[in-house]
């Protein structure tokens, strides 16, 4: 008896999330988006120390992981709080609570920003 098999990533709903901001998917982003998953989870924010320390196995640069949250931030993923903090988007959290995608407009976007279906 066979049974199919899952080759589904369990950060698929990552990728769908970085694809509808029209990102690629790479480890750093997949790793800080996780991280920034868990500390909502605790509800809290987290600063670019915190990532980093964080991610002390992959031997990155504070200043590498500081572009990759710049990135994000600029696309809405996460927003920057006053304290300098980051959390994930209203938007991006509300796709990753389902983890699917939104279909159409995402609510709050201009036409021209919607994400296409």
């Amino acid at each position: 008896m066979y049974r199919a098999f899952d080759c589904r990533s369990s950060n698929e709903h990552i990728h769908e999330l970085l694809q509808r901001y029209g990102l690629r998917s790479s480890l750093l982003r997949l790793k800080i988006i996780a991280i920034l998953q868990s500390a909502v989870a605790q509800g809290r924010s987290i600063s670019v120390r915190d990532v980093h320390e964080k991610l002390h196995a992959l031997e990155l640069t504070v200043i590498s992981i500081r572009e990759a949250l710049k990135r994000l931030s600029a696309v809405g993923v996460i927003v920057v709080n006053p304290d300098r903090t980051y959390s994930l988007a209203a938007k991006a959290l509300l796709m990753l609570g389902t983890g699917r995608q939104p279909q159409g407009r995402v609510a709050g976007l201009a036409e021209a920003d919607a994400f296409p279906t």
